[in-house]
């Protein structure tokens, strides 16, 4: 399973290393590997962002091409829920 879809794990995907047991050479060595994966993550949290604006977009434009009739079948709550997203925005 990809760490991203292991939601609400408190566990690191990778245990942290021991830093005092590591050479100066060796913490810079994890910085920058900590430093390319934090940005690999960032890239896959705004692509993912990304992704879902657009399926927003694309229901909204659906809704709009609806009939009177269409739209009072829909749930609004749940339309609500899902172009609000999660609490306190995306």
């Amino acid at each position: 399973m990809d760490a991203l879809e292991n939601e609400g794990s408190a566990q690191p995907a990778v245990p942290a290393p021991d830093l005092t047991a590591l050479t100066d050479g060796d913490l810079k060595t994890e910085i920058h590997r900590l430093t390319r994966r934090e940005r690999e993550i960032s890239f896959q949290r705004r692509f993912l962002h990304g992704q879902i604006e657009l399926a927003r977009a694309e229901l909204m434009r659906r809704l709009i091409e609806m009939s009177p009739s269409e739209l009072s079948m829909l749930d609004v709550e749940e339309l609500n829920r899902i172009l609000e997203g999660p609490a306190g925005g995306t």
